[in-house]
């Protein structure tokens, strides 16, 4: 008698604790598991989206230095000093990028090219032209 009173007792509270268990592991997965693919899918996109406006800008970039007269000139001109000038002027829409005029490998002038990590880092906005 006493054992029936005792899985009597004990039956309810089984039952209300599976019964928990399982509704909640099932709704923390349905609450989660579908907003975190959603998150990582949106920070797919965003990045792919960036990425593509980046790869844009800088082909615009390029074809308007391409296209500046003034660079021109001091292309065939070779004056490193007038095609640093020249991309200076393209410091707003370069967003912080750079740029580098080349002639058969070489570098006759750059705008903010970045450093290795093993040199210092040069002042905003210097040039420099070799030749």
């Amino acid at each position: 008698m006493f054992i029936g009173a005792l899985l009597l007792s004990f039956a309810p509270a089984l039952f209300m604790f599976l019964f928990s268990f399982l509704l909640l592991n099932r709704s923390i997965d349905r609450w989660f598991s579908q907003p975190v693919a959603e998150l990582r899918e949106s920070s797919t996109r965003i990045a792919f989206d960036l990425s593509h406006y980046a790869a844009l800008n800088a082909r615009a970039e390029a074809e308007s230095l391409a296209h500046s007269e003034t660079l021109t000139q001091a292309y065939q001109r070779d004056d490193a000093q007038s095609m640093f000038s020249e991309m200076r002027t393209h410091r707003i829409t370069l967003q912080g990028g750079f740029s580098a005029i080349y002639r058969d490998a070489t570098t006759l002038a750059q705008y903010e090219i970045p450093s290795p990590p093993d040199q210092p880092q040069s002042s905003p906005g210097s040039m420099k032209a070799t030749g």
